[in-house]
C-alpha cells in the first residue's frame, strides 16, 4: 500500500482520522523529495493498519502548508487526533526515519496515558 495522495481535503484525511497520520509534504519539482517519497512508501506498507500515511503537494494544499509553517522540504509532520505531535525537515534514510517515528508514537503513548 502506497501513500495516499491527498488534495484539498487535508480537515478530513488528516485531522479527522482516527489513526496516527504521518502527513508528507512535498513538490512534484524536488529530487529530495521524490527521493523520501520512495520511503515513505515502504513505511506506509510496514505500518498499514497502525498509522495512515498521506502525501500533500504544497501547490496543491497550499492553505495547510502556510498553516503548518511548511518552508522547507521535504517535510513530514505526525499528527494524532488532529493535533501536531512531531515535525521533521528535509531528507531522512528509511531507518532514521522510522526511528523518529517509532519514538514519536511513543510519545503519543505516553501523553495518553497522562490523560
Amino acid at each position: 500500500m502506497e501513500a495516499e495522495t491527498v488534495k484539498h481535503n487535508f480537515n478530513q484525511t488528516v485531522l479527522e482520522s482516527e489513526l496516527p497520520v504521518l502527513a508528507f509534504f512535498m513538490s512534484a519539482k524536488c529530487s529530495t523529495c521524490f527521493a523520501l517519497s520512495l520511503i515513505i512508501n515502504e513505511l506506509a506498507e510496514e505500518y498499514d493498519g497502525k498509522i495512515k500515511f498521506v502525501k500533500l503537494n504544497v501547490e496543491e494544499n497550499i492553505e495547510s502548508a502556510e498553516l503548518y509553517g511548511i518552508k522547507a522540504l521535504p517535510s513530514v509532520l505526525l499528527f494524532d487526533k488532529s493535533i501536531l505531535v512531531q515535525k521533521s525537515l528535509g531528507f531522512h534514510y528509511k531507518n532514521a526515519l522510522k526511528t523518529w517515528l517509532e519514538e514519536s508514537i511513543k510519545s503519543i503513548g505516553d501523553l495518553s496515558e497522562s490523560d
